[in-house]
């Protein structure tokens, strides 16, 4: 239990990428885990076949909640329908955000998975 009475929040495991193990919340060691090119090249797939088409639609649909005139009143229009526009703004915003962030990423995992498939490569024992 922690000082409120509750007992505490289980807290997700850290992963240190230079041993590849998950270090617990109390430094304990757990089941190895070991990162591959194909995990990368999976999480790349995922980003830019469902991730990023899900984010898209999306911000397509905020278009789908404009209250066109009258609908919110002459008064209504500037005490709510003016305010709900910049909200809609804002939120395409923070798609758009979220977009560019996500093409990143995919951008760069492709990057670390061709350098981490050579590298696995290079540690290929070959017997000759």
């Amino acid at each position: 239990m922690n000082k409120s009475g509750r007992p505490p929040t289980p807290a997700a495991p850290l992963v240190d990428i230079h041993l590849v193990t998950p270090i617990t919340e109390g430094g304990g060691m757990g089941q190895e885990r070991y990162v591959t090119s194909a995990a990368i090249e999976g999480i790349v797939k995922e980003i830019d076949e469902d991730v990023l088409p899900a984010i898209r639609r999306m911000r397509e649909l905020i278009d789908t909640t404009t209250v066109p005139f009258p609908g919110w009143g002459a008064i209504g229009e500037v005490l709510v329908g003016v305010p709900y526009g910049r909200v809609q703004d804002d939120v395409r915003e923070k798609f758009a955000e979220a977009e560019a962030v996500l093409e990143a990423w995919a951008e760069r995992l492709e990057i670390a998975r061709r350098n981490w498939r050579t590298a696995e490569e290079q540690s290929t024992v070959v017997y000759v």
